[in-house]
């Protein structure tokens, strides 16, 4: 007997966060599942755990509400099944993304090479936008302000090339934020 007969894992985009369930038929000396993400699909970091039911021969439903979330990321999701002995299995890898409410702005290229710059298409209703970029530890670390000759939809490029190979926050004045990585390459 397998130590979780897991028959599904989901992850389903909700408005404001990513909902991660899983069904067991049954379970031998489990002792809990980490819930690990990724937003590359390959480095993965743990964040949540949920206690498993030991033995059990019953149907079992688990739940996970991922809330720190940046919308418009694409995030890949496992489940890390440990025995009371510390042996472990991983699920299969799901993925989901909340979208936003509009799609007020868009960056390309994502991931963005050396050389190339990061292109920010948005729409304004002012004549001035602003935008911030942020390291993945939230220190600010270049701000752009840029006159507009009118409202509407508008496209910037903006040069990262003193930025270190990373992932970045980009915000514009409004709040919105979306994820970019500049590669090494």
């Amino acid at each position: 007997m397998l130590p979780v007969d897991l028959i599904e894992f989901k992850a389903r985009a909700e408005k404001d966060h990513i909902a991660l369930t899983w069904l067991t038929a049954s379970e031998l000396n489990n002792s809990h599942f980490e819930i690990e993400r990724s937003e590359d699909g390959k480095i993965f970091k743990q964040i949540g755990q949920i206690s498993g039911k030991g033995t059990t021969v019953e149907e079992t439903d688990y739940q996970f509400m991922d809330e720190a979330i940046v919308l418009g990321t694409l995030y890949y999701y496992r489940l890390k099944q440990v025995d009371f002995d510390g042996q472990f299995e991983y699920s299969e890898i799901r993925t989901a993304q909340v979208k936003s409410d509009t799609e007020s702005m868009v960056i390309y290229p994502n991931p963005i090479g050396i050389g190339q710059q990061l292109n920010v298409r948005f729409q304004s209703n002012d004549h001035i936008a602003a935008f911030f970029i942020q390291d993945v530890q939230g220190k600010y670390v270049q701000s752009i302000i840029q006159d507009l000759p009118s409202k509407g939809q508008h496209t910037i490029s903006i040069d990262i090339a003193h930025l270190a190979a990373g992932t970045y926050l980009l915000t514009d004045d409004a709040g919105n934020t979306i994820r970019f990585v500049k590669s090494a390459d």
